[in-house]
């Protein structure tokens, strides 16, 4: 049997590898999240009403809670807490670990600022790992 040559054809952001005809392998390849954009993507599902996407942000260890801290917030505030979400400010970056800031309003109108942890979720973007 002759063999060809493996050919790489990407399109729209899918790889296929190819001989000859036969496809036998497919792969999805993602360019890496920044912390900033995998935080804002969790805000945008949370202003969506869309907690079950939003988790997918959140790691494993901090969904139960998450999940409970969400719903039970009104329409209302998970928006305003999805907008405070999309000011976020990285204050370090180890590759391993990351902490951003979040300005948050208080119940008197004083904005603090929150740090949230943020860990490699293992698909190339970042996860929540304590609020």
């Amino acid at each position: 049997m002759h063999m060809n040559k493996p050919n790489f054809t990407e399109k729209s952001r899918v790889v296929f590898l190819v001989l000859g005809v036969t496809v036998i392998g497919l792969a999805r390849v993602c360019d890496a999240e920044t912390p900033e954009q995998s935080v804002a993507a969790l805000a945008n599902f949370l202003s969506a009403n869309d907690i079950d996407s939003a988790l997918k942000y959140v790691a494993p260890a901090e969904q139960a809670d998450s999940r409970q801290m969400f719903t039970s917030m009104d329409e209302a505030k998970r928006k305003q807490f999805a907008a405070a979400l999309l000011q976020v400010t990285v204050k370090e970056n180890t590759g391993d670990a990351c902490t951003v800031s979040i300005p948050l309003q208080t119940s008197n109108g004083t904005v603090v600022d929150a740090d949230v942890s943020l860990v490699p979720d293992g698909h190339g973007g970042w996860a929540v790992s304590s609020w």
